[in-house]
């Protein structure tokens, strides 16, 4: 009675049966693995692993991208113009945390070469000299954008006139809500 099994029996003869017998019994500690050590150290290898990965994909980005945009901008022809979307080049920050902007304005020197630019980023407005900006790879399109809000519904401003008697003025609060008085024991 107690060598039944409790468990579904599969073919493979490796696998021992759970039967009630072997509750009392002490179980050998060289037929069973530790499972928790086992998925411990599967969990210790994959975040490492992840790590790896995620500081090989900065390197590589501060390497290559980032290295790129500054040669890119001494070889490029076309400079910087309103609206570019630009990295925001700073000291006390590494690359990888520098400010997006956009620029707002140009500011040429005595010499007609542009030396300072206006940026909008998410500090609100900011004068930089433009050997610390570098401008990434997106250039706004805006005439396109413009040509399609224009195509759209012209928007009609005239509105009927309402019937009001012009001499009832209401009391409106500050916010703009009519005042009604109250009606009391119907009085």
């Amino acid at each position: 009675m107690n060598s039944r099994p409790l468990t579904y029996i599969s073919e493979e003869q490796e696998l021992k049966t759970l039967t009630p017998s072997r509750f009392p019994q002490d179980i050998p500690l060289n037929n069973i693995s530790d499972l928790d050590q086992i998925e411990k150290t599967n969990i210790v290898l994959r975040w490492r692993y992840i790590q790896k990965i995620r500081e090989n994909l900065k390197q590589r980005f501060k390497r290559e991208y980032l290295g790129f945009l500054r040669s890119s901008v001494t070889k490029r022809e076309d400079k910087i113009n309103v609206g570019d979307i630009v990295l925001i080049g700073t000291d006390d920050k590494k690359r990888l945390h520098w400010l997006l902007g956009r620029v707002l304005e140009l500011f040429p020197g005595k010499d007609g070469i542009i030396r300072l630019v206006k940026l909008r980023s998410e500090k609100g407005n900011v004068l930089r000299p433009i050997q610390r900006l570098y401008p990434l790879e997106l250039k706004p399109n805006y005439e396109q954008v413009v040509s399609e809000n224009r195509k759209g519904p012209e928007v009609v401003t005239e509105y009927p006139e309402l019937n009001t008697d012009s001499n009832k003025t209401v009391p409106v609060t500050s916010s703009g809500r009519e005042i009604k008085p109250v009606k009391r024991l119907d009085l």
